[in-house]
């Protein structure tokens, strides 16, 4: 208990303050507590996510800046490496329903989604559905499933030297041609044209 007449501290709360050692030592009476309780509670908290997209979106732009080539293709590697970043990390904010929704769908791009199907995965109408993805995120449920297949393809297409079939079919496109014209729309180039820039030609088309 802090003795009374005594100046309090603010209990240090940021990592920032810990880090650069600017906590009171182990022990010390801080607000009434010891500074062991403060650093116990803001313990670094374990996530279980896929780092596979931001790997290899930090290895495409670990090329480029190595390569030091085409400047034009840094911020495109950078957005993403922020993106994928920010899901892992992001606040829990919004529908939980949504957010359950799409992990699942994440994990499974594959499968041929419709709003039907994703409405039944959350337990509501279809229209239920549009009405809470265009509250939360501005946008349809599919538009959401196209940019999630999109961003999937582009770490795919920068990580692995699949051939453009299997990209398009693990990512929910059985024809090549489809995804091809879907990825242009999405990213403004063909897939070829991204993997090439990503890391070159392959031998794998």
């Amino acid at each position: 208990m802090c003795e009374q007449g005594a100046k309090r501290r603010p209990c240090p709360e940021s990592d920032l303050e810990r880090i650069d050692n600017r906590c009171p030592p182990l022990g010390e009476q801080v607000c009434g507590k010891r500074t062991g309780d403060c650093l116990h509670r803001a313990a670094p908290r374990l996530l279980s996510v896929e780092t596979g997209p931001l790997a290899a979106a930090l290895n495409g732009l670990r090329r480029e800046v190595m390569a030091a080539s085409d400047s034009a293709l840094l911020p495109p590697w950078a957005f993403l490496v922020a993106a994928y970043a920010r899901q892992m990390v992001r606040p829990e904010k919004g529908d939980v329903r949504l957010r359950r929704l799409w992990e699942e769908v994440g994990a499974d791009l594959g499968r041929s989604w419709t709003v039907e199907a994703l409405a039944d995965r959350v337990g509501i109408s279809g229209e239920h559905l549009r009405r809470l993805c265009q509250r939360h995120q501005s946008r349809s449920p599919m538009s959401h499933v196209v940019s999630l297949r999109m961003r999937q393809a582009m770490a795919l297409l920068a990580s692995d030297f699949c051939t453009i079939e299997i990209v398009a079919q693990k990512v929910g496109y059985d024809n090549p041609f489809a995804f091809s014209t879907a990825f242009k729309r999405y990213q403004g180039i063909s897939p070829s044209e991204y993997r090439f820039k990503a890391h070159g030609p392959s031998n794998s088309d």
